[in-house]
């Protein structure tokens, strides 16, 4: 399995290949999260998800928690895309607000880095629907660790 960090290598060497499956977690498969672009300085990165019917809740729409998920996701991966290799980040903080319902079906995800220092990561993400509103946004500070 190709781990995250090559995946978003991958992409930044080969914009225009095409949606990458992100396959090293659970929840990135139950989603159906895709890497779509990974910049080639490590900034910024766009994930893809396709969230099915059994994730709605019961108003009709996508669960909060669901939309938290995602965006801890491209968190996450925007991280590891900035951090050097031997570099994971964990999670000190995570802050999330829903902006309107989600339904089932395609949502794109944003995520930037807004600061990344020797010890804490810093980025900020966005969710949108296919017809380009924000349906939430989320930040968060990502102490940096030593991986395994």
């Amino acid at each position: 399995m190709i781990s995250v960090k090559e995946h978003l290598q991958q992409l930044a060497q080969q914009p225009g290949s095409g949606p990458l499956p992100l396959s090293q977690c659970p929840e990135a498969g139950a989603l159906g999260a895709c890497l779509i672009l990974a910049d080639a300085q490590g900034s910024r990165i766009e994930l893809g998800f396709e969230l099915a019917e059994h994730f709605i809740q019961g108003a009709g729409v996508i669960q909060g928690g669901v939309l938290a998920t995602m965006l801890d996701l491209a968190l996450q991966t925007v991280a590891r895309h900035a951090l050097p290799p031997g570099r994971a980040p964990s999670r000190a903080t995570l802050n999330v607000s829903l902006l309107r319902a989600c339904d089932a079906g395609p949502v794109r995800a944003e995520a930037v880095i807004e600061r990344a220092g020797r010890s804490v990561v810093f980025a900020q993400a966005r969710l949108f629907n296919p017809q380009g509103q924000c349906l939430a946004t989320g930040s968060a500070a990502m102490p940096v660790r030593e991986q395994a």
